[in-house]
């Protein structure tokens, strides 16, 4: 099933993450909000000037500091990785792992290595 066909099939929002609040990242966030299929419910940047601009376009979201505190208390059905791209990798696999769909921006990593890491992880994943 494409994520496309699962969407259409949801009843309430996707629940979504944002990691990596730069300006593509809030940019994101907004989108999100905008849509009538998803709602940000975590926003995650290690900046708090970061956290506070972007919660401006997702009121609601809770913000964080740390990803693997969104991954527990949060019920994530996708996690949005907008960190920079040298730091894709982390965010891409930690997602997968905790069971969500996770979109990643291009470049999807900078090493043959990130890149094996981040395949693997999506084989394994649900």
């Amino acid at each position: 099933m494409t994520l496309e066909q699962w969407i259409d099939g949801v009843m309430e929002k996707l629940r979504v993450g944002v990691v990596g609040l730069g300006g593509n990242g809030r940019a994101w966030a907004q989108g999100y909000e905008a849509s009538e299929h998803a709602e940000v419910v975590a926003l995650c940047d290690l900046w708090p000037e970061r956290l506070a601009e972007a919660r401006q376009h997702a009121p609601r979201a809770r913000g964080y500091a740390d990803l693997g505190e969104v991954l527990s208390q949060e019920s994530l059905d996708v996690l949005s990785v907008h960190t920079p791209d040298h730091l894709h990798a982390g965010p891409f696999v930690k997602g997968l792992e905790a069971g969500c769909h996770v979109l990643v921006e291009k470049p999807m990593g900078n090493t043959l290595g990130d890149l094996n890491r981040m395949c693997e992880a999506a084989r394994k994943s649900d």
